[in-house]
């Protein structure tokens, strides 16, 4: 009896809605349904149809349009499926990892922060659009949240008073709590008065919706062409938040908490990069250099 490719991926993907959190869902499914699109193209509709060949066809196709970073995703995935359906694939199992692309960690550098809060400061808090660009920058520096979690607060799981928000959308799917100072306190207050009764945090005060990926995408390339900085994505904040402290002596056990990493060797990622600029000082400023 053979098993419909479709079928079979949609019974994963039950599976993962039920285990995993939204934004997993969300990025796996984007991924089969590449896979469902190519294997239709192919004319193979099951499982046991798959062999050595075709696979390898496969693998060529993807590596025209995308990293091996991805196509490790797209492989393991259908490994996932093929062992939920208990069907063995003797040469897709034995396939190993492609050589992975180095990830660079960018963080802002001192001159760029300053540049970035220069510019939150000549923004206008009385005006709902500028100041909800305020609240983006400072939740993104203080918190270190990422994107999905910041597009996800809820106005109900903010606490002024003890300044501290739950995150109910993480990527972990467990619930964890960030912080935030005082100037970000009276902001948030005046920001959540603007319009009280919506759900979530974030609001889009030109097209008058829920902010989205694309907006808070949008912004960041706006940051990064008008104060000319090199990069500037909402991740880079969450490392340079964390390297920054680490560089301020906060303790690399409670950074762990701060960033919600369930591994501290994640954490120690942090510790490389502070140790790295640390270095890159040193032979800025070397004694003999310098003479």
């Amino acid at each position: 009896m053979s098993t419909n490719f479709e079928k079979a991926i949609d019974e994963y993907m039950d599976t993962v809605k039920i285990n995993n959190a939204t934004d997993t869902y969300k990025a796996y499914s984007y991924q089969f349904n590449v896979i469902k699109k190519y294997l239709k193209s192919q004319g193979i509709n099951h499982l046991e149809e798959l062999n050595k060949d075709m696979i390898n066809d496969m693998i060529k196709h993807f590596k025209k349009t995308c990293k091996n970073n991805t196509i490790n995703r797209r492989i393991r995935l259908l490994k996932s499926v093929y062992k939920l359906k208990n069907i063995d694939n003797e040469y897709l199992f034995s396939l190993k990892k492609f050589r992975i692309e180095v990830i660079h960690y960018n963080m802002f550098t001192e001159l760029e922060l300053k540049k970035i809060m220069n510019y939150v400061n000549n923004l206008d808090s009385s005006n709902p659009y500028e100041l909800t660009r305020m609240i983006i920058i400072l939740l993104l520096i203080e918190t270190g949240v990422r994107q999905s979690e910041l597009l996800n607060i809820k106005i109900k799981n903010i606490n002024i008073d003890e300044m501290t928000i739950k995150l109910t959308s993480t990527k972990t799917k467990e619930e964890g709590y960030v912080f935030f100072t005082k100037m970000t306190k009276d902001l948030l207050k005046e920001y959540i008065e603007f319009y009280p009764d919506r759900e979530y945090l974030l609001f889009n005060y030109m097209s008058y919706s829920r902010y989205t990926y694309r907006h808070l995408n949008a912004f960041m390339e706006h940051l990064r062409k008008n104060l000319k900085l090199k990069h500037c994505h909402a991740h880079m904040f969450r490392h340079t938040m964390a390297t920054m402290l680490l560089e301020n002596g906060c303790p690399i056990t409670s950074l762990q908490k701060l960033l919600r990493h369930s591994d501290i060797s994640t954490t120690q990622i942090y510790l490389h990069m502070t140790i790295k600029k640390t270095k890159s000082d040193y032979e800025k400023y070397a004694v003999l250099k310098n003479l």
